[in-house]
């Protein structure tokens, strides 16, 4: 999947704000997939309190500019004091 097609899907799943998504986007982060920083945004975007947990696991796995769509998303959950700090 190229960066647009990612890009495009996650201001679709966004936008129609389908909380039925959920469980499924949580299931891609358990697993280093491509497109889970779009997943760990769109997550942020509905709002889906579940998705902290697997969120912070995922940036305790990051590194690079990709982590901040993952600090962005747990800002949104309102959940930044339980993220690890990054390098």
């Amino acid at each position: 999947m190229d960066h647009g097609a990612a890009h495009d899907i996650t201001r679709a799943l966004s936008r129609a704000g389908d909380l039925r998504v959920a469980p499924v986007l949580i299931e891609h982060l358990r697993y280093r997939r491509p497109g889970r920083f779009a997943v760990a945004e769109v997550l942020g975007n509905l709002r889906v309190a579940e998705a902290t947990g697997p969120l912070i696991d995922v940036l305790r796995e990051s590194d690079g500019y990709q982590s901040l769509r993952v600090v962005e998303a747990l800002g949104k959950l309102e959940a930044l004091a339980r993220a690890p700090c990054w390098r």
